[in-house]
């Protein structure tokens, strides 16, 4: 097996993410996150897109994930995050909201 040159063809940056995105039936989003903690989305896969009627920049513009967590979800939701972010595992569910309103469980 030779591998010399093999990252030649390789997909990076949004085609990258495009083809993990595609591999995959649920929806997902990428968010960076910055040094006063905040989340800034980076991503939304055509399957978020679809679900929730958001594209990143969209999703951006909302205020990033938190505006398609349900408001009674959203206090649990700021809870995982902070775990998350302190290196901990997460799980669970909640609602989300579409962007024109419709309300569905991850």
């Amino acid at each position: 097996l030779n591998l010399s040159g093999a990252d030649a063809g390789r997909p990076t940056g949004e085609a990258f993410l495009e083809l993990i995105a595609g591999l995959g039936s649920d929806w997902w989003f990428l968010a960076r996150v910055e040094p006063d903690g905040s989340a800034a989305t980076e991503f939304v896969s055509e399957s978020f897109t679809r679900l929730l009627g958001y594209t990143a920049g969209e999703l951006a513009a909302a205020g990033g994930w938190p505006a398609v967590v349900h408001p009674d979800d959203l206090a649990g939701a700021e809870q995982q995050m902070a775990r998350l972010l302190a290196g901990e595992p997460i799980e669970g569910e909640l609602r989300h909201v579409a962007r024109d309103g419709r309300v569905g469980w991850h």
